[in-house]
């Protein structure tokens, strides 16, 4: 709350953080906690969420490598992947995609 009170001091924006509640719930506007402690492999299946506008699997335990069909994801603007056991190389056609922010 002490964060809150520095960022937010006249209580205006930030009204959804209270001292009983668990930011990692989600219920913290503007908060995301990290890692949900999933594994596995991320599906090439990934390219049949056409509208998908971000992808946020950092902090977990996945593997293998990242599949090109990801590359056809025309919105996806919010990529985040780090902090996994993910192998192989980024698929070239990732550089392509309009809609991806910080290339």
């Amino acid at each position: 709350m002490e964060l809150k009170s520095t960022l937010d001091p006249t209580n205006k924006l930030l009204r959804s953080w209270n001292p009983t509640g668990d930011p990692c719930t989600g219920s913290f506007e503007g908060v995301a906690c990290n890692g949900k402690g999933l594994s596995g492999t991320l599906s090439p299946a990934i390219a049949e969420l056409k509208c998908l506008s971000g992808l946020y699997l950092h902090y977990n335990s996945l593997s293998g490598e990242i599949p090109r069909e990801l590359t056809n994801l025309a919105e996806l603007s919010d990529l985040y992947l780090n902090v996994n056991n993910l192998s192989g190389t980024i698929p070239p056609q990732i550089g392509n995609m309009a809609a991806l922010q910080g290339l």
